[in-house]
């Protein structure tokens, strides 16, 4: 069976935090190895991304893209969408949960 193409999944934070179980849920049930998934904090209001960080370090699935530039929800989307790696792509709001069959 030929592998699967390539999805990025961009998840952007912003004051996330109170988020983390959802985040954590969501990437947790992601089982597909060729699954990238971006994970973006643009404004470091809160320590979100680094939980993340030190919970995510040995997954290679998982890059992490951190600034301080408090890039406009546009632009940092549109940032997500330039560092994509996959031949698909889909967002993943910091505060929805999803199936894990949902990819």
């Amino acid at each position: 069976m030929p592998a699967l193409p390539r999805v990025s999944v961009a998840i952007p934070l912003y004051r996330s935090r109170a988020f983390l179980p959802i985040i954590i849920a969501n990437i947790d049930a992601i089982a597909d190895p060729n699954v990238e998934i971006l994970v973006s904090d643009r404004h470091g209001d809160d320590e979100a991304l680094e939980i993340l960080r030190e919970r995510y370090a040995h997954d290679p699935r998982v890059r992490l893209l951190t600034g301080r530039d408090r890039l406009h929800w546009v632009e940092h989307y549109n940032l997500l969408l330039r560092e994509a790696r996959g031949s698909y792509f889909m967002w993943m709001p910091h505060d929805d949960s999803f199936p894990s069959h949902y990819i």
